[in-house]
C-alpha cells in the first residue's frame, strides 16, 4: 500500500492513498460515507446541511458536496485503494483534486461518530491543502530545474496582497471548532498561520526564496521547504495559469494529454449497447424493457441503476451523442418529450410526467428538497462507473460529471435499439406533444 502521508491530526484515524488512475464513479471534493454503519449515515447527513450553508460562503480553492452510498465501490481495477479501505476500516472516503498530478489521491477516513463534525471539517482542510501542495509540486520541479527563472516569476506575480489562503466574511458565523481543525493542521515545524505571519516576515520569505530553493534542492531543508510551500500556497489560480504558459511544449502536451478525456475515450475498449429484453424485471425495479449493457471483446455487463429517471437521463445524452456531429451541454429541462416518450417506452407505469417534474422540483409536500436530477447525475457516475470498474477500464468517457457535462465516448462505440430512436425522431418531428404522456406497446 503506497500512502503519501498518515493524517496525526485526525487522530491516525485519515490516510491519503495514492492510486495509478481516478476511481471513476466517485466525485472530486466529495465526502462519500459508505454503507458501513446507519447511523452514522443520518448523522452525517444532518450535520452536512448545516455544513453546506457555511462552505457555501467561505471561500475554497474546490468546492464540496456529501453523499451516503448505498453499496461499496468496486475496487476491481483499484486494489490499493480496496485494500486500504478494508485494512483500515473505513467508513467515509472522497478522491482529492490533484489537477496537477499523474496518479489520484484519495483520503479515507474511518471516523468516530462523537467528533464527526471536527473530522468532516478537517477532511476539508485536508484536501484544500493536498490541492495545494499538487500545484507547488509542479512549481518546485520548475525551480529546481531554473531557480532565478522562478525567483523572478514570483516577483512579477505575487504581491503582498495575494498571502491568502480563505477568506471567510465577517458577517458569516463560523463555529469554533472549524478554527480549531485549522489550528491543529498547521506547519508543526514553523508557524505560518496569517495572524503569525507579518508583512515584514513575509518580505523576508520572498528575499530568501532564491537561497530557499538552493536548500531544498541541496538536502530537502525542513525550514526552506516550510517557507517554500508557504509562498506556493499563497499563489492565486491566475499566476498558476500564467506558469502553465510558460511550460516546454513536451511538458504541456503530456499535461493536455493526461487532462483530455477524449484520448481516454480513443483508447477504451469499451462499447455502450442498449437493447432490447422485451419485458421488465420484477427483482430490479429499474430495469425495463431497453437496459443499458457495457461491453468488450470478452464479456458484457449490465448497468443496474438505481433510479428510473438516470437511465432515462443516460439515454438522452446517448442519443444526442450519437445524432450530432458535435455536442455541447445540454439541459434535461428543454427534453421533456424526449423524456417522457423514451420513460414510457421503457418502462410501462404511467407516472412519467409526475418523474420528469420531479427531477426539478424543489419543494414536496410543501418542504425543502433537492431536485431529483441532482441524484440522476450522481447515480449514472456511481452506477455506470461501477461496471467500468468491474471490467478494469477507465470510466471517464462514460460517466457525466456534472449538468454542464456532456459524454466523451466515440459515437462509434454506441448501439441504441432503433425503437428508442425512432420515438425521439417522432418527438422531434411533432408527433408528441411535450405535455401528454405518449403511450406504446411493449412487444415481447
Amino acid at each position: 500500500m503506497e500512502e503519501i502521508c498518515k493524517l496525526e491530526y485526525l487522530n491516525a484515524s485519515g490516510r491519503v492513498v495514492t492510486e495509478q488512475h481516478a476511481l471513476g464513479q466517485l466525485a472530486d471534493n466529495c465526502i462519500y460515507v459508505l454503507p458501513t454503519d446507519e447511523g452514522l449515515a443520518q448523522k452525517v447527513q444532518t450535520i452536512a446541511e448545516t455544513l453546506n450553508l457555511l462552505l457555501g460562503k467561505i471561500r475554497f480553492v474546490n468546492e464540496y458536496d456529501f453523499e451516503v452510498l448505498e453499496e461499496m465501490p468496486a475496487f476491481d481495477n483499484h486494489t490499493i485503494l480496496g485494500e486500504a479501505v478494508m485494512e483500515h476500516k473505513s467508513n467515509m472516503i472522497m478522491p482529492l483534486n490533484t489537477p496537477y498530478l499523474s496518479e489520484k489521491l484519495y483520503l479515507i477516513v474511518k471516523v468516530n461518530k462523537r467528533y464527526l463534525k471536527r473530522i468532516l471539517m478537517m477532511m476539508i482542510y485536508e484536501s484544500e491543502r493536498i490541492t495545494r501542495l499538487d500545484m507547488n509540486k509542479v512549481l518546485l520541479n520548475y525551480a529546481q530545474q531554473s531557480p532565478r527563472a522562478f525567483c523572478g516569476f514570483f516577483e512579477r506575480n505575487l504581491g503582498s496582497d495575494q498571502f491568502e489562503w480563505i477568506r471567510i466574511p465577517e458577517e458569516v458565523h463560523v463555529p469554533d471548532d472549524f478554527y480549531e481543525a485549522l489550528d491543529v493542521c498547521c506547519c508543526p515545524l514553523y508557524d505560518f498561520s496569517e495572524n503569525n505571519v507579518t508583512y515584514q516576515k513575509k518580505t523576508e520569505i520572498m528575499e530568501r526564496l532564491f537561497d530557499n530553493i538552493k536548500k531544498y534542492k541541496k538536502n530537502k531543508d525542513p525550514r526552506a521547504e516550510a517557507e517554500l510551500t508557504y509562498v506556493l500556497n499563497s499563489m492565486d489560480v491566475n499566476s498558476f495559469l500564467w506558469f502553465l504558459s510558460t511550460l516546454p511544449k513536451k511538458q504541456v502536451e503530456e499535461f493536455c494529454r493526461t487532462a483530455s478525456p477524449q484520448v481516454l475515450a480513443e483508447e477504451s475498449k469499451l462499447r455502450l449497447d442498449v437493447k432490447k429484453l422485451g419485458k421488465e424485471d420484477m427483482k430490479f425495479r429499474t430495469n425495463g424493457f431497453y437496459r443499458l449493457f457495457l461491453c468488450n471483446e470478452k464479456e458484457q455487463q449490465q448497468v443496474h441503476f438505481k433510479y428510473k429517471e438516470s437511465l432515462i437521463v443516460y439515454l438522452i445524452y446517448l442519443i444526442d451523442k450519437l445524432e450530432k456531429d458535435s455536442v455541447d451541454s445540454i439541459s434535461i429541462k428543454d427534453y421533456k418529450g424526449q423524456f417522457l416518450a423514451l420513460y414510457n417506452k421503457v418502462y410501462s407505469d404511467d407516472d412519467a410526467n409526475a418523474r420528469f417534474d420531479d427531477l426539478f422540483s424543489r419543494y414536496k409536500d410543501g418542504k425543502p428538497h433537492q431536485a431529483q436530477i441532482k441524484h440522476c447525475y450522481s447515480d449514472i457516475r456511481f452506477s455506470v462507473g461501477n461496471v467500468c470498474e468491474k471490467m478494469h477500464e477507465l470510466s471517464t468517457p462514460f460517466v457525466l460529471k456534472n449538468a454542464k457535462d456532456h459524454l466523451s465516448v466515440l459515437k462509434d462505440r454506441i448501439t441504441i435499439h432503433n425503437d428508442l430512436l425512432e420515438v425521439v425522431r417522432d418527438v422531434e418531428n411533432g408527433k408528441s406533444r411535450n405535455n401528454k404522456n405518449v403511450k406504446y406497446e411493449h412487444d415481447s
